[in-house]
């Protein structure tokens, strides 16, 4: 049966769940989903293992629906494939640190350099490892039955 998102190839350099989850989705729409670790294997590969130095958990459920395949992008051979993979990719799913984006070579700048009309899907405000603080005179959090809150009040 066609997805979806059939002849849509994806390019997943997540980690954990966030990226993965991200591009498993995408997987079972049809994307056609390629899962590029670090050589050794990436850290959550190894997590909660479900037999004696076996993949984990997380790992098996993050990582159904995809190809794979181990990589330093780091390196110039590394760079080249992963120039030649971007080249062929729709979409490229990577929820890394700025700064190690910029290293493998898939920050944006990057990216759009070598295919100028792919998607790389961005983190938004909210989910920003900094947080924000509070408004001036207001707690970080209000509970719904707030009388801040403008709706539920007697007029």
């Amino acid at each position: 049966m066609a997805g979806v998102l059939d002849g849509l190839r994806v390019l997943d350099f997540g980690r954990y769940i966030a990226g993965p989850y991200c591009a498993t989705l995408l997987a079972e729409l049809g994307a056609d989903v390629i899962r590029i670790e670090k050589i050794a294997g990436s850290e959550d590969r190894f997590l909660v293992p479900v037999s004696d130095g076996g993949p984990g958990a997380l790992f098996l459920q993050m990582g159904r629906n995809k190809r794979g395949m181990t990589l330093n992008p780091k390196t110039p051979g590394g760079a080249e494939i992963v120039a030649k993979l971007v080249a062929t990719a729709d979409v490229v799913v990577a929820n890394l640190p700025p700064q190690a984006l910029a290293t493998m070579g898939i920050d944006f700048a990057s990216l759009s350099a070598i295919k100028p009309d792919g998607v790389t899907p961005r983190r938004g405000r909210r989910s920003s490892r900094r947080a924000l603080p509070p408004p001036r005179g207001r707690p970080p959090w209000r509970p719904p039955w707030s009388p801040s809150r403008s709706y539920g009040r007697a007029a």
